[in-house]
Protein backbone atom coordinates (compact mmCIF):
# COMPACT_ATOMS: atom_id res chain seq x y z
CA UNK A 1 0.00 0.00 0.00
CA UNK A 2 1.10 3.22 -0.68
CA UNK A 3 0.40 7.42 -0.59
CA UNK A 4 -0.28 9.17 -3.58
CA UNK A 5 0.53 13.26 -4.19
CA UNK A 6 0.89 15.17 -7.14
CA UNK A 7 2.54 18.54 -6.81
CA UNK A 8 1.65 21.49 -9.42
CA UNK A 9 1.40 18.73 -11.73
CA UNK A 10 0.53 19.85 -15.59
CA UNK A 11 1.07 18.24 -18.94
CA UNK A 12 1.75 20.53 -22.33
CA UNK A 13 1.75 18.60 -25.78
CA UNK A 14 4.68 19.51 -28.18
CA UNK A 15 2.14 21.70 -30.17
CA UNK A 16 1.45 24.03 -27.17
CA UNK A 17 -2.07 22.31 -25.90
CA UNK A 18 -2.09 22.03 -21.70
CA UNK A 19 -4.19 19.51 -21.29
CA UNK A 20 -3.30 19.71 -17.39
CA UNK A 21 -2.05 22.66 -14.84
CA UNK A 22 -0.99 22.89 -11.41
CA UNK A 23 -2.67 19.68 -10.22
CA UNK A 24 -2.14 19.48 -6.18
CA UNK A 25 -3.30 16.04 -5.17
CA UNK A 26 -3.18 14.12 -1.90
CA UNK A 27 -4.88 10.11 -2.14
CA UNK A 28 -4.13 8.56 1.24
CA UNK A 29 -3.08 5.31 1.96
CA UNK A 30 -6.16 3.15 1.35
CA UNK A 31 -8.45 5.94 -0.17
CA UNK A 32 -10.68 5.09 -2.94
CA UNK A 33 -10.41 8.39 -5.17
CA UNK A 34 -12.51 8.86 -7.86
CA UNK A 35 -11.51 11.60 -10.45
CA UNK A 36 -14.84 12.50 -12.95
CA UNK A 37 -15.52 15.56 -15.40
CA UNK A 38 -16.53 15.21 -19.18
CA UNK A 39 -15.18 14.17 -21.82
CA UNK A 40 -11.94 16.00 -22.92
CA UNK A 41 -11.33 17.46 -19.31
CA UNK A 42 -8.13 15.67 -18.65
CA UNK A 43 -8.86 13.06 -15.98
CA UNK A 44 -7.47 9.95 -18.35
CA UNK A 45 -4.44 12.31 -19.08
CA UNK A 46 -3.66 12.67 -15.41
CA UNK A 47 -4.11 8.81 -14.08
CA UNK A 48 -1.80 7.79 -17.36
CA UNK A 49 0.63 10.58 -15.99
CA UNK A 50 0.63 8.07 -12.70
CA UNK A 51 0.74 5.18 -14.34
CA UNK A 52 3.92 6.35 -16.01
CA UNK A 53 2.33 5.50 -19.84
CA UNK A 54 2.43 10.41 -19.95
CA UNK A 55 5.69 12.25 -19.61
CA UNK A 56 4.87 14.91 -16.34
CA UNK A 57 5.56 18.07 -17.84
CA UNK A 58 5.27 19.92 -14.50
CA UNK A 59 5.36 19.37 -11.44
CA UNK A 60 6.08 16.08 -9.42
CA UNK A 61 4.37 12.54 -8.95
CA UNK A 62 5.12 11.00 -5.64
CA UNK A 63 4.68 7.17 -5.04
CA UNK A 64 5.06 6.60 -1.31
CA UNK A 65 8.24 8.67 -0.54
CA UNK A 66 9.54 8.39 -3.81
CA UNK A 67 9.10 10.93 -6.89
CA UNK A 68 8.28 8.71 -10.40
CA UNK A 69 8.43 11.12 -12.91
CA UNK A 70 11.35 9.35 -14.57
CA UNK A 71 10.69 6.21 -13.20
CA UNK A 72 8.94 3.77 -15.98
CA UNK A 73 5.68 1.96 -15.10
CA UNK A 74 6.97 -1.52 -14.29
CA UNK A 75 9.09 0.39 -11.79
CA UNK A 76 6.00 2.22 -10.40
CA UNK A 77 4.44 -0.98 -8.84
CA UNK A 78 1.09 0.29 -10.14
CA UNK A 79 -1.49 -2.06 -12.33
CA UNK A 80 -4.00 -0.56 -14.16
CA UNK A 81 -7.31 -2.12 -15.71
CA UNK A 82 -8.51 -0.44 -18.98
CA UNK A 83 -11.60 0.14 -20.86
CA UNK A 84 -11.02 -2.57 -23.46
CA UNK A 85 -9.92 -5.24 -21.36
CA UNK A 86 -6.51 -5.25 -22.90
CA UNK A 87 -6.54 -9.01 -23.27
CA UNK A 88 -4.30 -11.34 -24.64
CA UNK A 89 -7.46 -13.21 -27.53
CA UNK A 90 -4.50 -16.18 -28.04
CA UNK A 91 -4.34 -17.20 -24.36
CA UNK A 92 -6.11 -18.90 -22.11
CA UNK A 93 -7.60 -16.12 -18.88
CA UNK A 94 -4.69 -18.30 -16.52
CA UNK A 95 -2.11 -17.26 -19.13
CA UNK A 96 -3.81 -13.58 -19.07
CA UNK A 97 -3.14 -13.10 -15.66
CA UNK A 98 0.13 -14.90 -15.57
CA UNK A 99 1.87 -13.07 -17.96
CA UNK A 100 3.29 -10.20 -16.30
CA UNK A 101 4.73 -12.11 -13.28
CA UNK A 102 6.16 -14.40 -16.01
CA UNK A 103 8.04 -11.43 -17.34
CA UNK A 104 9.03 -10.65 -13.90
CA UNK A 105 10.92 -14.18 -13.68
CA UNK A 106 8.19 -15.29 -10.82
CA UNK A 107 8.48 -18.78 -9.80
CA UNK A 108 5.89 -20.88 -11.32
CA UNK A 109 4.81 -22.29 -8.12
CA UNK A 110 4.31 -18.60 -6.54
CA UNK A 111 2.52 -17.44 -10.11
CA UNK A 112 -0.18 -20.32 -9.46
CA UNK A 113 -0.97 -19.45 -5.75
CA UNK A 114 -1.08 -15.37 -6.48
CA UNK A 115 -3.86 -16.52 -9.73
CA UNK A 116 -5.74 -18.86 -7.95
CA UNK A 117 -5.87 -16.39 -5.12
CA UNK A 118 -6.97 -13.51 -7.46
CA UNK A 119 -9.23 -16.36 -9.23
CA UNK A 120 -11.16 -17.33 -6.13
CA UNK A 121 -11.26 -13.85 -4.87
CA UNK A 122 -13.12 -12.67 -8.02
CA UNK A 123 -14.76 -15.84 -8.63
CA UNK A 124 -13.72 -16.85 -12.05
CA UNK A 125 -11.90 -19.75 -11.15
CA UNK A 126 -14.24 -22.15 -13.65
CA UNK A 127 -13.20 -19.91 -16.21
CA UNK A 128 -8.83 -20.44 -15.98
CA UNK A 129 -8.91 -22.80 -19.05
CA UNK A 130 -10.95 -20.32 -21.16
CA UNK A 131 -9.95 -17.83 -23.81
CA UNK A 132 -11.22 -14.52 -23.94
CA UNK A 133 -13.71 -15.09 -26.74
CA UNK A 134 -15.53 -17.28 -24.38
CA UNK A 135 -15.98 -14.95 -21.73
CA UNK A 136 -18.80 -12.46 -21.27
CA UNK A 137 -18.19 -8.41 -21.00
CA UNK A 138 -18.06 -9.02 -17.09
CA UNK A 139 -16.30 -11.93 -17.05
CA UNK A 140 -13.57 -10.19 -19.08
CA UNK A 141 -13.48 -7.42 -16.09
CA UNK A 142 -13.00 -9.48 -13.97
CA UNK A 143 -10.37 -11.29 -15.91
CA UNK A 144 -8.52 -7.48 -16.22
CA UNK A 145 -8.78 -7.23 -12.54
CA UNK A 146 -7.26 -10.26 -11.75
CA UNK A 147 -4.43 -9.50 -13.86
CA UNK A 148 -3.72 -6.47 -11.88
CA UNK A 149 -4.60 -7.96 -8.26
CA UNK A 150 -1.71 -11.23 -9.21
CA UNK A 151 0.68 -7.92 -9.42
CA UNK A 152 0.34 -6.75 -5.69
CA UNK A 153 0.28 -3.35 -6.48
CA UNK A 154 0.45 -0.32 -4.36
CA UNK A 155 -1.83 1.68 -5.92
CA UNK A 156 -4.50 0.38 -8.65
CA UNK A 157 -5.38 2.76 -11.20
CA UNK A 158 -9.03 2.16 -12.84
CA UNK A 159 -9.57 3.78 -16.54
CA UNK A 160 -13.24 3.60 -17.39
CA UNK A 161 -13.63 0.14 -16.70
CA UNK A 162 -17.14 0.08 -17.19
CA UNK A 163 -18.09 2.09 -19.89
CA UNK A 164 -18.43 -1.01 -22.23
CA UNK A 165 -21.10 -2.91 -19.79
CA UNK A 166 -24.73 -3.03 -19.81
CA UNK A 167 -26.42 -1.11 -16.96
CA UNK A 168 -27.31 -3.99 -14.60
CA UNK A 169 -23.83 -5.85 -14.85
CA UNK A 170 -22.56 -1.66 -14.40
CA UNK A 171 -23.98 -1.78 -11.03
CA UNK A 172 -23.31 -4.98 -9.87
CA UNK A 173 -19.91 -4.24 -10.80
CA UNK A 174 -19.75 -1.40 -9.05
CA UNK A 175 -20.13 -2.92 -5.91
CA UNK A 176 -17.89 -5.82 -6.75
CA UNK A 177 -15.14 -3.23 -7.35
CA UNK A 178 -15.50 -1.45 -4.08
CA UNK A 179 -15.88 -4.20 -1.66
CA UNK A 180 -12.48 -5.85 -3.49
CA UNK A 181 -10.67 -2.61 -2.81
CA UNK A 182 -11.60 -2.61 0.83
CA UNK A 183 -10.36 -6.10 0.75
CA UNK A 184 -7.55 -5.96 -0.27
CA UNK A 185 -7.19 -2.28 1.71
CA UNK A 186 -4.90 -1.09 -1.66
CA UNK A 187 -5.02 2.57 -2.69
CA UNK A 188 -7.30 3.04 -5.76
CA UNK A 189 -7.61 6.00 -8.14
CA UNK A 190 -10.55 5.25 -10.64
CA UNK A 191 -11.45 7.24 -13.90
CA UNK A 192 -15.29 7.95 -14.87
CA UNK A 193 -17.28 10.29 -16.56
CA UNK A 194 -20.19 8.70 -15.10
CA UNK A 195 -21.23 11.08 -11.68
CA UNK A 196 -23.36 7.93 -10.18
CA UNK A 197 -20.34 5.58 -9.95
CA UNK A 198 -18.77 8.66 -9.05
CA UNK A 199 -20.77 9.54 -6.02
CA UNK A 200 -21.49 5.91 -5.09
CA UNK A 201 -18.06 4.49 -5.23
CA UNK A 202 -15.91 7.28 -4.04
CA UNK A 203 -14.23 7.87 -0.30
CA UNK A 204 -12.56 11.63 -2.33
CA UNK A 205 -13.77 13.07 -5.59
CA UNK A 206 -12.05 14.89 -7.88
CA UNK A 207 -14.50 17.24 -10.24
CA UNK A 208 -11.99 18.15 -13.55
CA UNK A 209 -12.57 20.87 -15.64
CA UNK A 210 -10.48 21.85 -19.18
CA UNK A 211 -6.98 20.81 -17.08
CA UNK A 212 -7.53 22.10 -13.32
CA UNK A 213 -9.51 20.65 -10.48
CA UNK A 214 -12.66 22.53 -9.70
CA UNK A 215 -13.00 20.67 -6.60
CA UNK A 216 -11.63 17.81 -4.15
CA UNK A 217 -14.39 16.62 -1.49
CA UNK A 218 -16.47 13.66 -0.58
CA UNK A 219 -19.32 12.81 -2.01
CA UNK A 220 -21.77 14.56 0.48
CA UNK A 221 -19.54 17.75 0.26
CA UNK A 222 -19.55 17.64 -3.34
CA UNK A 223 -23.31 17.30 -3.71
CA UNK A 224 -24.42 19.46 -0.87
CA UNK A 225 -21.54 22.29 -1.03
CA UNK A 226 -20.26 22.63 -4.79
CA UNK A 227 -17.99 25.03 -4.97
CA UNK A 228 -18.80 26.66 -8.21
CA UNK A 229 -21.99 25.89 -10.74
CA UNK A 230 -19.96 23.76 -13.00
CA UNK A 231 -19.60 21.26 -10.27
CA UNK A 232 -23.71 22.16 -9.17
CA UNK A 233 -24.89 21.34 -12.50
CA UNK A 234 -22.53 18.58 -13.15
CA UNK A 235 -22.93 16.35 -9.88
CA UNK A 236 -26.94 15.57 -9.55
CA UNK A 237 -29.05 13.71 -11.28
CA UNK A 238 -31.02 15.83 -12.56
CA UNK A 239 -29.04 18.86 -11.78
CA UNK A 240 -28.96 21.49 -9.87
CA UNK A 241 -31.32 24.48 -11.07
CA UNK A 242 -29.96 27.75 -11.74
CA UNK A 243 -31.92 31.04 -11.72
CA UNK A 244 -30.76 34.38 -12.75
CA UNK A 245 -31.74 36.44 -9.82
CA UNK A 246 -31.07 39.57 -8.20
CA UNK A 247 -30.51 40.84 -4.49
CA UNK A 248 -31.62 43.92 -3.94
CA UNK A 249 -31.20 44.51 -0.22
CA UNK A 250 -32.35 43.23 2.84
CA UNK A 251 -32.17 39.88 1.73
CA UNK A 252 -34.87 40.50 -0.84
CA UNK A 253 -34.11 38.18 -3.90
CA UNK A 254 -35.34 38.60 -7.23
CA UNK A 255 -36.33 35.78 -9.44
CA UNK A 256 -37.87 35.28 -13.07
CA UNK A 257 -41.27 36.73 -13.84
CA UNK A 258 -41.23 39.13 -11.24
CA UNK A 259 -41.44 36.72 -8.03
CA UNK A 260 -39.83 37.44 -5.23
CA UNK A 261 -38.29 35.67 -2.17
CA UNK A 262 -36.45 36.74 0.98
CA UNK A 263 -33.90 35.01 2.29
CA UNK A 264 -31.65 34.87 5.54
CA UNK A 265 -28.65 35.93 4.17
CA UNK A 266 -26.95 39.30 5.46
CA UNK A 267 -23.35 38.65 3.74
CA UNK A 268 -24.66 38.83 -0.08
CA UNK A 269 -23.82 42.09 -1.97
CA UNK A 270 -26.54 43.85 -3.86
CA UNK A 271 -26.81 42.88 -7.24
CA UNK A 272 -27.20 39.80 -10.39
CA UNK A 273 -26.04 36.55 -8.93
CA UNK A 274 -27.29 32.55 -9.55
CA UNK A 275 -29.70 31.09 -6.84
CA UNK A 276 -29.17 27.21 -7.06
CA UNK A 277 -31.72 24.93 -5.89
CA UNK A 278 -31.51 20.95 -6.09
CA UNK A 279 -34.67 19.29 -7.61
CA UNK A 280 -35.26 17.31 -4.64
CA UNK A 281 -35.07 20.50 -2.29
CA UNK A 282 -38.18 22.14 -3.54
CA UNK A 283 -41.37 21.53 -1.67
CA UNK A 284 -44.84 21.46 -3.01
CA UNK A 285 -47.44 23.82 -1.77
CA UNK A 286 -51.13 22.49 -0.35
CA UNK A 287 -52.20 26.46 -1.89
CA UNK A 288 -50.99 29.58 -2.42
CA UNK A 289 -49.48 32.72 -0.25
CA UNK A 290 -46.78 35.14 0.25
CA UNK A 291 -44.25 32.85 0.97
CA UNK A 292 -45.29 30.79 -2.69
CA UNK A 293 -44.03 30.86 -6.14
CA UNK A 294 -46.34 29.90 -8.97
CA UNK A 295 -44.59 27.64 -12.06
CA UNK A 296 -46.79 25.83 -14.54
CA UNK A 297 -46.03 22.62 -15.34
CA UNK A 298 -44.80 21.88 -19.06
CA UNK A 299 -44.08 18.00 -18.73
CA UNK A 300 -44.04 15.04 -16.24
CA UNK A 301 -41.57 12.32 -16.69
CA UNK A 302 -42.56 9.10 -14.92
CA UNK A 303 -40.26 7.32 -13.03
CA UNK A 304 -42.55 4.21 -11.33
CA UNK A 305 -41.66 4.97 -7.80
CA UNK A 306 -41.75 8.95 -8.31
CA UNK A 307 -42.27 11.50 -10.88
CA UNK A 308 -39.55 14.22 -12.21
CA UNK A 309 -41.63 17.76 -13.14
CA UNK A 310 -40.53 20.03 -15.47
CA UNK A 311 -42.06 23.46 -14.49
CA UNK A 312 -41.50 26.81 -15.73
CA UNK A 313 -41.23 30.03 -13.28
CA UNK A 314 -41.62 33.11 -15.79
CA UNK A 315 -39.31 31.83 -18.96
CA UNK A 316 -37.18 29.95 -16.55
CA UNK A 317 -37.24 26.35 -16.47
CA UNK A 318 -37.40 24.53 -12.86
CA UNK A 319 -36.99 20.78 -12.50
CA UNK A 320 -38.61 19.19 -9.31
CA UNK A 321 -38.58 16.12 -7.79
CA UNK A 322 -41.21 15.67 -5.40
CA UNK A 323 -40.48 13.46 -2.16
CA UNK A 324 -44.31 11.86 -2.35
CA UNK A 325 -46.18 10.97 -4.90
CA UNK A 326 -47.58 13.68 -7.23
CA UNK A 327 -51.37 14.69 -9.37
CA UNK A 328 -50.12 14.13 -13.07
CA UNK A 329 -53.37 16.14 -13.91
CA UNK A 330 -52.23 19.11 -12.83
CA UNK A 331 -51.21 22.04 -14.74
CA UNK A 332 -49.72 24.81 -12.05
CA UNK A 333 -48.36 23.75 -8.82
CA UNK A 334 -47.43 26.57 -6.06
CA UNK A 335 -43.82 25.80 -4.68
CA UNK A 336 -41.66 26.93 -2.10
CA UNK A 337 -37.42 27.49 -2.34
CA UNK A 338 -36.29 26.04 1.52
CA UNK A 339 -33.79 29.11 2.78
CA UNK A 340 -31.51 26.39 4.29
CA UNK A 341 -31.24 24.53 0.59
CA UNK A 342 -30.62 27.99 -1.13
CA UNK A 343 -26.83 28.01 -2.95
CA UNK A 344 -25.77 31.41 -4.28
CA UNK A 345 -23.33 31.69 -7.18
CA UNK A 346 -21.67 34.88 -8.70
CA UNK A 347 -22.79 35.26 -12.36
CA UNK A 348 -19.58 36.01 -13.68
CA UNK A 349 -17.12 33.07 -13.31
CA UNK A 350 -20.04 31.30 -11.49
CA UNK A 351 -17.72 30.52 -7.94
CA UNK A 352 -19.94 30.12 -4.39
CA UNK A 353 -20.55 32.97 -2.47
Amino acid sequence: MATLKLINAGKTYPNGFEALSNINLDVKDGEFTVLVGPSGCGKSTLLRMVAGLEEVTTGDIMIGDRIVNNLDPASRKIAMVFQNYALYPHMTVYNNMAYGLKNLGTPKEEIRERVNYAAKLLGIEEYLPRRPRQLSGGQRQRVAMGRAIVRKPDIFLFDEPLSNLDAKLRSQMRIEIRKLQRELAVTAMYVTHDQVEAMTMADTIVVLSDGHIEQIGTPKQIYHHPNSTFVAEFIGSPPMNLLKATHTGNGTISLPGDNKITVDRKDLADGELLLGIRPEDIEIAAKKSAKTLGVDIELVEELGAGNILHTKLGTSPIVISPRTGFDTEKQQLEIKLPDAKLHFFASGDGKRL
